[in-house]
């Protein structure tokens, strides 16, 4: 009977486009000419944009699925909305939920399953996902993010900052602003930010607007313009020329040393307290992006050798439930406290000096998931535990 009751309220999920023909479902189909934006972008978070290749991802949609009446995968289909944007299936209905719990396999729950692992879903946010897009819509609306804020072209039709050559023969090419330009304007498509039950997240692009910047968030996360050949094959007589292009990095704490430059620190005494000047040099929050990272200040006092007394200031966010526990941003109730860095903030931490003290030490590093998440999460990978330094620096007292 209740076989027959799940079979009846089966629909069909939605889908947004057909199969993406086979030579343009995956990045290993682009590589053979870009060779060196493919080396860069592997070592990014674009790469990793989906749950069997990023354990933290996984991790949070297992902990969200427990705290909810959600699926994993239901939740991973909802999040694909920027983490996968191309996948076929946009949406599941609550029939998907009841026979996943009833173990029951149905004409949705194979739909699904095909649009989370199929090629291009596991590739993330590949290069087809941001060079195929033909037009980004303005709505400005905070929930319009993703999939729901683009128009994809023909996958054989590639936008980017070139106009069309007589070179580009595996594929089509279209000039579009958001390549030269209007470059933020591509970033924000997913990078802008998200309103759940009157809670923001992900908020970097309403943080960059609320100092009205003109920095390009690829001059930090790519690179400058820098002259090389995009690709370097030869055909026939025609050779590839040098232009200007930047590089495929999106660089984070892993893959470059990007924090070191987000950061200032002046310190200076005045009569028993030190004075740590900390300035943040971004058009953003510091940290940003993931609502779980924090960044840490430590500063130990030391009589000679003789270490006297550690202090601790995390920079971070706190986001709780309806029972005040602290939870992630995705099912809280409120932001609970905000200690982050506002874009371009200078912030002046007083610590007193302990009697006897003859230097401090004062470290300042980055955690992809902050402290009191960790058994939250369950999460042990080195990458997202271990510290990234920003700043070390000894201080005479």
């Amino acid at each position: 009977m209740i076989r027959i009751f799940v079979i009846l309220l089966v629909l069909w999920a939605q889908t947004l486009e057909a199969k993406i023909p086979e030579r343009y479902s995956s990045s290993k189909y682009c590589v053979g000419c870009h060779v060196q934006q493919g080396k860069d972008w592997k070592s990014t978070w674009h790469s990793r944009s989906n749950r069997s290749s990023n354990i933290l991802y996984a991790k949070v949609l297992d902990y969200m699925a427990s705290m909810s009446y959600k699926s994993a995968e239901d939740l991973e289909v909802n999040c694909a909305q920027c983490h996968s944007p191309k996948m076929g299936v946009k949406k599941v209905d609550a029939s998907y939920a009841i026979s996943k719990a009833l173990g029951i396999e149905t004409q949705e729950t194979k739909a699904v399953h095909q649009a989370i692992h199929n090629e291009t879903a596991q590739d993330g946010i590949s290069c087809i996902i941001c060079h195929n897009i033909a037009n980004i819509k303005q709505t400005h609306h905070l929930n319009t993010r993703g999939f729901e804020a683009v128009t994809f072209g023909p996958s054989n039709v590639m936008s980017g900052p070139f106009k069309e050559s007589h070179r580009t023969t595996y594929h089509k090419m279209v000039q579009k602003s958001y390549f030269r330009d209007d470059v933020n304007t591509l970033c924000k498509v997913c990078h802008d930010g998200y309103k759940e039950k009157g809670v923001y997240f992900y908020a970097t692009g309403l943080e960059y607007d609320s100092v009205k910047s003109d920095q390009k968030c690829v001059d930090c996360h790519m690179s400058k313009h820098e002259k090389s050949i995009i690709a370097p094959i030869v055909q026939g007589k025609v050779k590839a020329v040098e232009r200007e292009t930047r590089a495929h990095l999106f660089k984070g704490a892993r893959n470059s040393d990007i924090l070191k430059s987000a950061l200032k620190l002046q310190t200076s005494k005045h009569n028993d307290t030190l004075l740590l000047d900390l300035e943040n040099i971004t058009p953003h929050k510091l940290p940003t992006g993931f609502t779980g990272r924090e960044i840490v200040i430590e500063v130990s006092y030391y009589q000679n050798s003789k270490r006297l007394k550690t202090l601790i200031k995390r920079i971070n966010t706190l986001y709780v439930d309806k029972h005040g526990a602290e939870t992630l941003a995705y099912i809280a109730t409120k932001m609970a406290s905000d200690t982050r860095l506002n874009p371009y903030e200078k912030r002046t931490y007083k610590l007193k000096i302990p009697t006897g003290a003859t230097q401090a030490k004062v470290a300042i590093w980055y955690r992809l998931v902050k402290k009191s998440l960790v058994p939250l999460l369950h999460i042990k990978d080195p990458i997202f535990v271990k510290k990234y330094p920003i700043i070390d620096t000894d201080i005479a007292l």
